[in-house]
């Protein structure tokens, strides 16, 4: 006898489901920006940036980013984050 039970599924929220939703993704995809201008001055951001089911930015910059300037991106984040949150 097995008592595999199927995990329910994960819902996760659609931009326009939420006026909180989009402003948390909106706020969000600025300080990407932020941490991204200020790791890398010569990048320029180009589109973004929240969308129904997140958020991003397109940023034109001289070399693509690797998996370890995004781990730094997303610390410079926190950095940019962490002073407001009490």
């Amino acid at each position: 006898m097995s008592n595999d039970v199927s995990p329910e599924p994960i819902h996760l929220p659609k931009t326009s489901e939420s006026e909180q939703i989009k402003r948390i993704r909106h706020t969000t995809s600025h300080i990407l920006a932020m941490a991204v201008q200020k790791l890398f001055p010569k990048a320029q951001v180009t589109i973004g940036p929240w969308i129904e089911n997140g958020f991003y930015y397109d940023f034109d910059n001289p070399d693509p980013f690797s998996e370890k300037d995004l781990k730094q991106i997303e610390k410079e984040m926190v950095k940019i984050i962490k002073p407001k949150i009490q």
